[in-house]
């Protein structure tokens, strides 16, 4: 299917976006992990282009973005918020991946009205515990995952900026009655295998009344690089139901 590049000027930095041909009636954001990270899910959102209208982008900093050093989580959720007005969305699904999960999480709770649904694909969840920390870096060291090769290098200056707004943005006194009120249908999928404990997204589930937890047995943090069909079915089962 054709993609089209297009860059969306949001106050004085260009945003890279990417688009198919807009032939379905509804519409697509993905939002990849990181921080820091480019795009890399092409391959997931293959697995709906023929039903849906696909929208991919890269964060501040990131890939083919401009770097500005504004890379806290309130410009993140704005420039969605500007990417769905560029391409005159009244509404839409949104997807995440790994910190980008959280991020579709944040920005649904702020722009509720905007969000037929949430894809939240192995999110690390809203937390920054220390024995999280120490038993993703144990199971990295000791067991290892499949990486993901990138287009473009991981800007560690953006990781960093962003990570520390992150930490400061889940410390919002509101937070967790704003997820309990949230009332939008969620798919939460989780990898067995991944080296990130996955209690946090246990918890979400528990919180979001109208959610789905799924765990695909033997996979680990990129799913669909080994268990792509069976991720495949349990997205279209899903947004089939919408």
């Amino acid at each position: 299917m054709n993609m089209n590049e297009v860059y969306i000027k949001i106050d004085n930095s260009k945003i890279w976006t990417i688009n198919n041909d807009f032939n379905h009636k509804n519409t697509i954001i993905f939002c990849g992990g990181g921080p820091g990270y480019p795009d890399y899910l092409s391959l997931v959102s293959q697995m709906l282009e023929n039903q849906f209208n696909i929208i991919r982008w890269e964060y501040r900093g990131c890939g083919r973005s401009d770097k500005d050093n504004q890379y806290d989580i309130e410009t993140v959720l704005l420039d969605i918020e500007e990417i769905r007005k560029h391409y005159k969305l009244e509404n839409f699904i949104i997807c995440g991946h790994s910190w980008g999960a959280d991020i579709a999480l944040f920005y649904a709770i702020k722009y509720s009205r905007n969000i037929l649904a949430i894809l939240h694909l192995c999110g690390i969840g809203v937390q920054f515990n220390y024995n999280w920390l120490i038993e993703t870096s144990y199971n990295k060291y000791n067991i290892g995952e499949i990486e993901l090769e990138y287009n473009y290098l991981i800007d560690y200056n953006t990781s960093k900026k962003a990570s520390e707004s992150y930490r400061k943005y889940i410390e919002r006194p509101d937070l967790f009655k704003d997820i309990l009120n949230l009332n939008i249908p969620t798919l939460l999928i989780c990898a067995e295998n991944d080296i990130r404990p996955i209690w946090p997204i246990q918890q979400l589930h528990s919180l979001i009344k109208n959610s789905k937890l799924i765990i695909i047995k033997n996979a680990q943090h990129n799913i669909w690089l080994t268990h792509y069909d069976e991720m495949k079915n349990y997205i279209n089962n899903f947004v089939n139901l919408l």
